[in-house]
């Protein structure tokens, strides 16, 4: 929540972590959150970035979210730390024969230029 103190990067003592359930695989990301905050307890574990951000909104615990995500979320705030999670690749795969489908091209050209902007 904005109204909340930054947490000691390195610490991380009397904060909570929302992270996900890492039964289904490992993230990158959700490693890095718990080294930078290796005395934060972990309270929430969902999949669901919205939910993730939601539950931050609600003053619930810290999170990682994509920029696309948090930046949608009012009553939140991005943390500046001295290190940066480790970046993800997006996919979008369709079929070869589509490529040349201008409403497929107009589709491609929106998202990527969200995802561009959303990380300014």
């Amino acid at each position: 929540a904005e109204e909340a103190p930054d947490p000691k990067y390195g610490d991380g003592t009397g904060f909570r972590l929302i992270t996900h359930d890492t039964s289904t695989g490992h993230f990158p990301d959700i490693a890095w959150l718990i080294e930078s905050f290796p005395n934060a307890r972990p309270v929430l574990r969902s999949n669901n970035r919205n939910v993730q951000g939601r539950m931050c909104r609600q003053g619930v615990g810290i999170a990682v979210l994509p920029r696309v995500v948090g930046n949608q979320i009012p009553g939140i705030r991005r943390l500046e730390l001295p290190t940066s999670p480790p970046a993800r690749d997006i996919w979008m795969g369709y079929h070869r024969d589509l490529r040349r489908l201008q409403r497929l091209r107009a589709f491609i050209s929106t998202v990527s230029d969200h995802l561009v902007n959303a990380t300014a």
